[in-house]
């Protein structure tokens, strides 16, 4: 089941940890801000490559595959909340500021003064067991918005 993770905490400790192993790298020759940068670069690169070799001949079922992809995603994770540790930025915040232009640009029924319209997610078996969600399709509930405090 996913995890109850706070943004906050993930960024804090990557700020944190970026700042003890950026110390301890002395042939560095990039600050940390384009270091990270570059990491989100490269990273998400890797993700794309993970996921091209998944689909190369249909080895959808390869679970070594899977848990590559899924690495190299939380190392654009770590990239990307050391940067806004760095930059003091609220991911949090940024993600629901985003995601309310998305609604009014791209939401179905975005006037609907109901609520917002969101997929619902079912639970799946992945290779790693009952965490996989995927979106499923064709299917829509509309829910109140949460009030952020």
């Amino acid at each position: 089941m996913w995890g109850s993770y706070d943004i906050r905490d993930i960024v804090l400790t990557c700020g944190a940890d970026s700042e003890r192993w950026h110390e301890r790298m002395p042939d560095m020759k990039l600050d940390a801000i384009t270091y990270h940068v570059l990491g989100v670069a490269g990273e998400g690169g890797e993700v794309a490559n993970e996921f091209k070799k998944l689909g190369r001949g249909g080895k959808w079922d390869n679970e070594e595959g899977w848990r590559k992809f899924l690495e190299e995603q939380a190392d654009t994770l770590t990239h990307l909340c050391a940067l806004a540790y760095l930059l003091n930025y609220d991911p949090g915040e940024g993600y629901w500021s985003k995601r309310e232009f998305n609604e009014r640009r791209f939401g179905e029924g975005s006037d609907n003064q109901s609520g917002v319209t969101t997929a619902v997610r079912k639970q799946q078996q992945g290779p790693f067991g009952p965490t996989a969600f995927v979106p499923e399709r064709d299917v829509q509930i509309t829910v109140q918005p949460e009030t952020r405090g």
